[in-house]
């Protein structure tokens, strides 16, 4: 059962923060009881999201771990590139100034 959760987490958080909730909430505004449907609504999707987060944070655990050992090991490398682009993107924004 853990493999078929996995398998559509990603869609079901992709779903819940597209543009379909907006949709819901607006819909549910225009009705009756808009007070309580949308509180409702709101309870239901923010309980999911945190459900679907935490099922994924635990899966996803290894990985992260992983991913941090890497980052600390390579922190100067990376930080070094980005300075290198910053400075080539500065560098080529100041000849555009100065030949125009």
């Amino acid at each position: 059962m853990g493999a078929a959760i996995g398998a559509i987490l990603a869609s079901a958080v992709g779903v819940a923060i597209g543009p379909v909730p907006i949709i819901a909430v607006i819909l549910m505004l225009f009705l009756g009881a808009a007070t309580s449907n949308s509180l409702s609504f709101l309870l239901g999707w923010i309980t999911g999201l945190l459900g679907a987060g935490l099922i994924a944070g635990k899966k996803a655990e290894p990985t992260l771990n992983t991913m941090k050992e890497w980052s600390i090991a390579n922190n100067a490398t990376v930080m070094a590139v980005l300075f290198v682009v910053l400075g080539a993107k500065v560098f080529g924004d100041g000849i555009a100034v100065v030949a125009s």
